[in-house]
């Protein structure tokens, strides 16, 4: 039997997770509507410069810019931008949204 022959697959299940209310599908993008607003402001607490910032997540300025202007950053690059916003009070919040920290932080999150 050819995969043409059988028809569409159905939709797999949604999986997901409960944060803050907020029901999130795996698949579904993790990252805020306005996470290059959220990135900025992360880079004011900081007191960091843009190149600065850039260098303290390993990435090239060109970069940094490419995701202040709504690219999303990749898997490694996502981990260095949450690892440096936990160094900063509130950080995480910022640059995810408030309850992501607790989420992550938790060992069934």
């Amino acid at each position: 039997m050819s995969a043409a022959s059988a028809g569409p697959l159905p939709d797999p299940p949604a999986f997901g997770a409960t944060v803050r209310g907020r029901r999130v599908l795996f698949g579904d993008p993790l990252l805020p509507d306005d996470f290059p607003a959220r990135l900025g402001r992360l880079k004011e607490i900081s007191g960091l410069s843009w190149n600065d910032l850039a260098d303290l997540l390993g990435v090239e300025s060109r970069q940094l810019r490419r995701w202040r202007r709504g690219i999303e950053p990749c898997g490694g690059a996502m981990r260095s931008i949450v690892w440096v916003a936990a160094q900063i009070p509130g950080g995480i919040d910022i640059v995810m949204g408030e309850g992501f920290s607790s989420v992550a932080a938790s060992p069934e999150g």
